[in-house]
């Protein structure tokens, strides 16, 4: 079961739990999730599960479809903490987020120090 936390409107906290399969989200009564909104399209986009990994699939909508405050071209990948907006309603994926492996023979004590030269240059770089 793939579970959302509502962010903003006046169910701001609730949790949204959605069936394992394909779900819509639009305007259009036949949608799975509804948003009646004008900001929204009629289908706005879907949720597809595909090989274990849950993706949105923006369905060419008016005004766009965010993760993370970057727009979704065509489809993006969702992992739990990432929000997702349709028109004004934000989306946060349960669950908990995978930590970042850390490199195995990564040793800050025995790192050679850094010159001068070398830090200006990346500053510089930015």
């Amino acid at each position: 079961m793939t579970k959302f936390i509502i962010q903003s409107g006046k169910y701001k906290g609730k949790t949204l739990k959605l069936p394992d399969r394909n779900i819509t989200i639009g305007r259009e009564l036949d949608c799975d999730v509804r948003v009646s909104d004008p900001d929204v399209s009629r289908r706005h986009c879907e949720l597809q599960i595909r090989d274990g990994q849950l993706y949105v699939v923006d369905q060419n909508s008016q005004n766009g479809t965010f993760v993370n405050d970057k727009p979704v071209k065509t489809e993006s990948p969702l992992h739990p903490g990432d929000h997702l907006r349709v028109g004004p309603m934000l989306f946060e994926l349960a669950g908990k987020r995978k930590a970042i492996a850390k490199p195995a023979n990564l040793n800050p004590d025995k790192a050679a120090p850094l010159s001068d030269d070398e830090i200006s240059t990346w500053l510089s770089e930015e």
